[in-house]
């Protein structure tokens, strides 16, 4: 399958990381989409996929969505003929273009009909009715700077995410509201808010994620746990166990066609430095 990323127009960048394609024949087998701390709006504009329901059903995903932050993986049947469009968001970024708190679409997928009504299903029309990748992320930004402005994403929580991102997961809950700025429960309500999940959760995801990442590279366990900060074992496994639905090893034995373009760093991910230097 082929992936590839595209640049958001400046006065999105810091709500967008990023544009994402996917397009080709798809793997038949089902995958797991891992938790990466960074909420999606996804169009289908090839056959939708299929998700894994609690009761062990499989069900269709809508045309578009918001897929919310993930705190455990999903699985997915990727459908044959793949053609995917999707909207990374910062992890505070989706906030100003919703009218609810995040934490209510955590491990959620909601289309963007629901999200936005009237408004919503005309963009999800014009979307999969445009001709081209550019014509359809022309759209997408029309509809988004048009609603600039009716709610902005608090500068704690922009400087808190950054220290996490630049710290690798790495730093403590008091190296937080130093960067932020803010009182640990005030940052807890505030994350709650705008990213979706709390401080300590996201940090553990970008720590499984470099994890997996310096893995991926290296190709040794021990090596990746001690670059990722992992005091001991039993806490690589279980995180591993949360965030990939497996231990190390098995999630090792496995190629994923999916989930391998979504490690973060694989986009480079942005960084307060300001924030970053207030980590110590």
């Amino acid at each position: 399958m082929n992936y590839r990323e595209l640049a958001p127009t400046s006065a999105l960048q810091g709500l967008v990381r990023c544009y994402w394609t996917l397009e080709g024949d798809a793997h038949s087998e089902p995958e797991p989409i891992f938790p990466d701390g960074s909420p999606e709006l996804v169009f289908h504009c090839g056959a939708p996929f299929a998700r894994l329901a609690a009761d062990a059903s499989w069900q269709r995903q809508p045309r578009s969505f918001l897929a919310g932050q993930l705190t455990r993986p999903i699985q997915l049947q990727p459908a044959r003929a793949a053609g995917v469009l999707g909207v990374r968001f910062h992890p505070w970024g989706a906030f100003p273009f919703l009218g609810f708190a995040q934490r209510e679409g955590a491990d959620c997928c909601i289309a963007t009909g629901d999200l936005w009504g009237r408004a919503g299903r005309e963009l999800e029309q014009r979307v999969l009715e445009a001709g081209s990748t550019g014509e359809r992320v022309f759209a997408i930004e029309r509809f988004l700077l048009g609603l600039l402005g009716q709610r902005e994403s608090n500068p704690a929580v922009r400087a808190a995410v950054s220290a996490i991102f630049a710290g690798s997961g790495m730093v403590s809950l008091d190296q937080l509201t130093r960067a932020g700025g803010r009182g640990g429960r005030q940052l807890e309500r505030l994350f709650a808010r705008e990213v979706g999940v709390g401080p300590k959760m996201l940090a553990r995801i970008v720590r499984f994620q470099r994890a997996l990442r310096v893995y991926r590279e290296e190709g040794a366990w021990i090596f990746a746990a001690i670059e990722a900060g992992y005091c001991d074992q039993p806490h690589l496994v279980r995180d591993f166990r949360q965030f990939a639905g497996a231990p190390p090893a098995a999630s090792a034995a496995r190629e994923y066609a999916l989930a391998r373009h979504f490690l973060l760093g694989h986009d480079g991910f942005f960084q307060d430095k300001a924030a970053a230097a207030r980590v110590s």
